[in-house]
């Protein structure tokens, strides 16, 4: 919430930012924060039912994933699906042969 707060207090609520500007953003501890639409959305905490089903989630990607070695887990990944939007979806299965170039850390 603080990233987004600081952000809304400089530019107005109704701002719409592109990705470009939301990556420059500070980064909070402790603070998750998506580009939805072109505006900066705060992500609540997750409750321990979310967290269950995503790590049974987890667990059932995983063994497909032994028996299908081209692709890979990732698990909160930042993606740039457009100029206004930016998720962090829990988690994502991605295709190996699509190996982003920044694989820097």
């Amino acid at each position: 919430m603080l990233a987004a707060a600081l952000y809304n207090r400089f530019m107005g609520t109704a701002t719409i930012v592109t990705v470009q500007e939301f990556l420059a953003l500070p980064e909070v501890d402790g603070q998750r924060i998506e580009l939805i639409g072109g505006e900066v959305v705060c992500m609540g905490r997750a409750s321990k039912g979310h967290e269950w089903v995503k790590a049974n989630l987890n667990e059932l990607l995983i063994a497909w994933i032994i028996k299908n070695p081209g692709f890979k887990l990732l698990p909160e990944t930042t993606f740039e699906l457009s100029e206004y939007d930016s998720p962090i979806p829990d988690l994502s299965v991605y295709d190996r042969s699509h190996k982003p170039s920044d694989t820097s850390g």
